[in-house]
């Protein structure tokens, strides 16, 4: 995550550091080679695949900085890369590796038909990161919480999200699965659900002073519509402590548009 923080390389489109993703797995493959005792790596990158890291000019500046230089087999598209060590000692028969690139995987999808191959992961499959609005969260945990873990980082992927001051966020969850994952993910952190109304669970980043605790009810209220009446009552917990919040209305969708941390912020 520190990577992703504050990459050597760069961005792509949002916040995917491709370029320092792959060094960083492939010194992982290095140091694993090295430990196993084996010789080269073997990947399935293919040339011109992924714009950003799967160019003749990344691909070549990912084997300096990995430090695997002329150790990198890619047998899907050899024919159009320099031969490495392993083909010109004579450990690889490159007469035998194929000349696959570009972006379609029609290639792939013969081969792997051919092979009798009929399990496989999506092939378009992009990262998390490159989608805009978990890129934004990030951006938002980058910013406000420099003490993040790792379980702000699954909190980004789900749930609905609140930046309502620089030291207070919201998560709110969008169904009972959601809420189950926040209470498995962060049960230590504050919580705020409404009282005898079936709806959302809240989990709150940050102190909730007496000033945040009137948005935070109506804002967890807009998202409850089995709560009517003109006051909600939500119970906030925080380890073994227990309050009783009571406020009259909810949050207008313009509040709501406001407090939520939206792609355009990042």
């Amino acid at each position: 995550m520190r990577i992703v923080e504050c990459p050597k390389f760069g961005y792509g489109r949002e916040l995917n550091p491709c370029l320092d993703c792959r060094i960083y797995s492939l010194r992982k493959a290095a140091e694993i080679m090295q430990e196993e005792g084996t010789r080269f790596v073997v990947t399935g990158e293919v040339l011109g695949q992924r714009p950003m890291s799967q160019h003749r000019a990344a691909l070549e500046r990912i084997e300096r900085e990995s430090g695997l230089a002329g150790l990198i087999l890619r047998p899907l598209s050899a024919q159009w890369l320099e031969p490495t060590i392993p083909e010109r000692e004579g450990w690889v028969d490159r007469s035998k590796l194929l000349a696959i690139h570009g972006r379609s995987r029609t290639e792939q999808l013969a081969l792997a038909a051919q092979e009798g191959i009929e399990t496989f992961g999506c092939p378009s499959g992009g990262c998390l990161l490159t989608d805009p609005i978990i890129a934004a969260r990030m951006r938002d945990l980058f910013r406000y919480c420099p003490d993040y873990d790792m379980r702000d980082v699954k909190l980004a992927t789900f749930g609905r999200h609140f930046r309502l001051s620089s030291a207070l966020k919201a998560v709110v969850g969008r169904d009972a699965g959601e809420n189950a994952r926040l209470q498995r993910i962060v049960p230590d952190w504050p919580r705020l659900e409404l009282v005898g109304v079936r709806g959302p669970l809240m989990v709150i980043r940050g102190p909730s002073w007496d000033g945040d605790k009137r948005s935070l009810v109506r804002l967890l209220r807009h998202f409850a519509p089995k709560a009517t009446g003109p006051s909600a009552t939500a119970c906030w917990t925080a380890g073994e402590r227990r309050e009783f919040w009571t406020f009259d209305g909810q949050a207008t969708a313009e509040e709501v548009d406001a407090w939520r941390i939206h792609p355009r912020q990042g």
